[in-house]
């Protein structure tokens, strides 16, 4: 690939010509008076037309890079609008036409609440207008300039140690793991059971899991730089999703697609569209019937299908519960005023002790996510329930510093995202496409949830630098300007 092939991927958006702009004017305009009479005719009309404003407002960055050539599937910021517009948009929508909901994924029915979701999307809105305003100031570019990168070079031989060191603490981590229960068999038939009773005090083995999605990482980018091994790279991909299922760790089955679809994507062939739709019709059913049969595996198969009743309506709901939002926020906004806003000191709390496992500190606080569960989920969680409900990006902000918080940490995802695909697309080797692999799942899974993404984020990009330090021989090069 080019120089001046990778510079064109970028975004700047610096000009917006004038037929672009008559363009989306004209078609807000009458989309918008459009909905302005339906609204007027349906329950909810502020809701729908707030819904509408944040459907066009996320929209029409990308329909500007589509007419400029400029657009790109796996650019962090569609990943992250993508998962935001599912959220707020999208869910809500859902709400709306099809009344009150029960959400599979938590014990209560999700019911329009016309003044506090009015509020509610009303902040999505702001934040994603800042979100906009982070992105496309050059702020992110300029702090990719400063970055150091990777030497292309991998030596062989620390690449395998570092291969084989990485594997070996995986698998050991899983032995562990399936040992804190009644052997392999019990484990695996009880996966609910155990992940959301047992686990608290056991995150560094689940932490020692995912060591097998960097080994994967690796591998496909040395199997991609060096032409070699492609099918090895499928067999090494189909034994980790495997064993991710296999524990109950669905999260690593999707870092580890997502990295198979990234490294392939900017070192080896450009993926379409198609192929991510073809791609998503089949992961989807998947990943909705693996927690069915996580949570009835104990019956045994026979039993299990005969106590599943196929529902299509409960299917769809199962799917786009996923990204419940607007209620989510809802619930810490009106709960704020009794509990406080926390000003980032659990969040804090959460970067400075991760790196120490309970087994060592028995004392450890706890997450802010078990923390969330009491305050504004005190009806459905009890103490020591692991599980979760999902606060929202902008949720475990407004937590932070109300709308403040809202604005400015939009605003620095915004910066954030821009500086972390400016460095990759300008810089493209196997260390700085890895570094953006990560990156790519943080930036859709942030919107779940800040403090647990950002250090998993944290604690998968640190070893991935050393790793990459140790197969590069330690070479260091400063990032280049691209103008």
């Amino acid at each position: 690939m080019t120089k001046n092939a990778v510079s064109a991927l970028e975004v700047p958006l610096k000009t917006w010509s004038k037929t672009s702009l008559f363009v989306v004017l004209l078609s807000n305009l009458s989309i918008g008076i459009g909905v302005v009479y339906f609204a007027n005719n349906v329950e909810y009309p502020l809701l729908w037309l707030l819904v509408f404003v944040l459907f066009i407002v996320a929209l029409t960055p990308i329909f500007i890079e589509l007419r400029k050539g400029k657009f790109d599937l796996f650019n962090l910021k569609n990943a992250f609008v993508g998962y935001y517009l599912t959220q707020f948009g999208v869910w809500t929508v859902w709400v709306l036409i099809n009344g009150p909901i029960h959400n599979p994924y938590v014990p209560f029915v999700v019911a329009v609440q016309y003044k506090p979701w009015i509020v509610a999307l009303s902040y999505a809105l702001i934040g994603l207008i800042f979100f906009y305003l982070g992105y496309y100031m050059r702020l992110g570019y300029l702090f990719s300039t400063k970055l150091f990168y990777f030497s292309s070079r991998i030596k062989a031989l620390n690449f395998y140690v570092a291969e084989l060191a990485l594997i070996f603490a995986a698998l050991l981590s899983v032995i562990l793991l399936v040992k804190t229960s009644a052997g392999l068999i019990y484990f695996v038939t009880h996966i609910d059971e155990f992940r959301t009773t047992s686990l608290l005090g056991k995150g560094y083995l689940y932490y020692g899991i995912s060591l097998l999605s960097i080994a994967y990482l690796i591998f496909s980018i040395y199997t991609i730089l060096k032409h070699r091994c492609q099918i090895f790279n499928y067999i090494f991909l189909l034994i980790i999703v495997s064993i991710s299922l296999l524990v109950g760790f669905r999260y690593m089955t999707m870092y580890t697609l997502t990295y198979f679809v990234i490294t392939r994507h900017y070192l080896y062939k450009r993926i379409r569209i198609k192929q991510v739709v073809a791609f998503m019709l089949l992961f989807i059913p998947l990943n909705i019937f693996y927690p069915i049969f996580r949570g009835y595996a104990h019956l045994g198969i026979k039993n299990m299908f005969s106590t599943i009743t196929i529902d299509f309506s409960l299917f769809y709901n199962m799917f786009l519960s996923r990204f419940h939002g607007v209620e989510s926020l809802v619930r810490i906004i009106n709960t704020i005023p009794t509990v406080g806003f926390q000003y980032g000191k659990y969040f804090l709390l959460d970067i400075v002790s991760f790196p120490v496992p309970r087994v060592l500190w028995p004392g450890k606080p706890i997450s802010s996510g078990l923390r969330q569960n009491m305050l504004f989920w005190g009806d459905i969680f009890h103490k020591g329930d692991i599980g979760a409900a999902v606060p929202t990006f902008i949720g475990e902000l407004y937590w932070i510093a109300g709308i403040v918080g809202i604005i400015v940490g939009m605003f620095l995802m915004g910066i954030f995202l821009r500086m972390m695909y400016s460095y990759m697309i300008n810089h493209i080797s196997g260390a700085s496409v890895a570094i953006y692999a990560v990156s790519f799942w943080f930036a859709m899974f942030v919107n779940e949830t800040l403090s647990l993404h950002t250090i998993t984020f944290v604690s998968t990009i640190i070893p991935l630098v050393f790793i990459f330090l140790f197969v590069n021989s330690f070479r260091l090069k400063r990032a280049r300007k691209i103008t």
